[in-house]
């Protein structure tokens, strides 16, 4: 299995520097470890759903029906991972912005957290999105 590289900042969805890693670790960069894997996994199996992974009949095509997720987009597992981190850092409130389906994941995520968030969608962002976001 290869791992995946991430950039070390202090950004929401972003690895952070290992403890005692100070100003020296920030700007490289680390690979994301099973032990990191596994923590996202527990962070956010109480906020998403299980989905399965689909053969579709005939075909050598796999699907991951995540439609199925509380915000009918993958974008909440990303969200509620990056919220989670930052209400454990003791984060009380969430800024962020969107145009549409990671609003959704940020709002809801935060309120899963008992977090306040502020989500700026753009003036031209559908009203139907601007509405899931509320």
């Amino acid at each position: 299995m290869n791992p995946v590289t991430t950039t070390e900042t202090a950004g929401a969805g972003r690895i952070r520097p290992a403890a005692g890693a100070g100003a020296a670790g920030a700007g490289r960069t680390r690979l994301v470890t099973m032990d990191d894997v596994a923590a996202a996994a527990a962070r956010i199996a109480p906020s998403v759903r299980r989905t399965p992974l689909l053969r579709l009949p005939g075909e050598r095509l796999w699907v991951k029906p995540e439609n199925r997720q509380p915000t009918r987009s993958f974008k909440v597992r990303g969200a509620v991972n990056a919220v989670g981190r930052l209400a454990e850092g003791g984060v009380g409130h969430i800024i962020a912005q969107s145009s549409g389906n990671h609003a959704q994941a940020i709002a809801y995520a935060a309120a899963e957290h008992g977090l306040r968030a502020t989500v700026v969608l753009p003036d031209t962002a559908p009203e139907l999105k601007v509405a899931a976001a509320r």
